[in-house]
C-alpha cells in the first residue's frame, strides 16, 4: 500500500515553521488571508458579537491555544522570504481574489514546486488551475461527506478533495481514485485515526503533530513521500 504524503498544519508562526523544519518536515500547510491592502499569514477566527474587552480576551486565547501568531502576523511577502527554500507549501486561501497575488510572490520568491492549493472559495481555485496547470489545487473546508465527486472535481479541474476527516469511509475514497481525484485528511491528531486513514487508502494526512503521525504511519523522516501523486483527472 502506498504511503500518504504528510503536511503539518497551520505552520503559521515563525517558531513552529522553524520547529518543523529542524524536524525536516518537508510539506507545511499555511493560511493566507486578506488584511487592508496586504496578504497575511494567519488562519483567524470568527469573533462573537460581545464587548471589545472579550472580544481582545477570546482573540488572545486563540492565538495561546491555536497555531496562530500571538501577535501581529507576518505577511506573506515577509514569511516567504524566511521560508520559501524550507519547504513545499500547501496554502489555504481565506479571501476572494487574492490568488493573482498569492501566485506573484510565489514567483518572486522563486518557490519550488510542487505548491498545492485549497479554498473554499472554488472559482479562485479554478482560476489558479487555469493559469498554472501544473499547480494541485484541492476543493477545501469540505465538512461534509461529497456525494457527487466527480461533478465537483470536474467544475473546477481540482486534482482532489480535501475533507475533514470524520467524513472519509472507503466509499469516497474509492469514488475520487476512480475519477482520478486524490483526497486529502485534515485535521489529523490521532494515531489511529491516522492508520484508518492510510488503510483506506487517502492520498494526504494534514496533522498539527507530523513527527508522531510519521513514526506510527512508518515515514521516513517523518516527511512524508518526497513527492505527491500527479495523477488527477486521469478518468475524468
Amino acid at each position: 500500500m502506498d504511503k500518504p504524503l504528510l503536511v503539518a498544519h497551520k505552520a503559521n508562526r515563525p517558531s513552529i515553521a522553524r520547529s518543523l523544519a529542524a524536524m525536516g518536515v518537508r510539506y507545511v500547510e499555511i493560511d493566507v488571508r486578506p488584511r487592508g491592502n496586504r496578504l497575511v499569514v494567519e488562519h483567524g477566527i470568527e469573533m462573537p458579537r460581545t464587548s471589545p474587552a472579550k472580544r481582545a480576551l477570546i482573540g488572545l486565547l486563540y492565538r495561546m491555544l491555536d497555531r496562530d501568531p500571538i501577535t501581529r502576523p507576518l505577511t506573506l511577502e515577509d514569511y516567504l522570504s524566511l521560508f520559501a527554500r524550507s519547504f513545499h507549501f500547501w496554502i489555504d486561501l481565506k479571501g476572494r481574489h487574492i490568488e493573482g497575488e498569492v501566485l506573484r510572490l510565489l514567483d518572486r520568491y522563486d518557490v519550488a514546486p510542487p505548491t498545492f492549493f485549497s479554498s473554499g472559495f472554488y472559482d479562485a481555485l479554478k482560476r489558479i488551475k487555469m493559469a498554472r496547470g501544473e499547480a494541485l489545487v484541492f476543493l477545501g473546508n469540505m465538512s461534509f461527506y461529497p456525494l457527487d465527486v466527480k461533478c465537483l472535481v470536474g467544475s473546477v479541474g481540482a486534482d482532489g478533495l480535501s475533507v475533514q476527516h470524520t467524513y472519509i469511509d472507503v466509499d469516497l475514497v474509492e469514488r475520487a481514485h476512480e475519477v482520478g481525484a486524490q483526497v486529502a485528511a485534515w485535521t489529523v491528531n490521532d494515531v489511529d485515526e491516522a492508520l484508518r486513514l492510510k488503510g483506506l487508502g487517502v492520498d494526504i494526512i494534514i496533522t498539527d503533530i507530523p513527527q508522531k503521525v510519521g513514526e506510527a504511519l512508518g515515514l521516513t523522516g517523518n516527511r512524508g513521500e518526497d513527492k505527491p501523486r500527479q495523477d488527477a483527472h486521469s478518468s475524468l
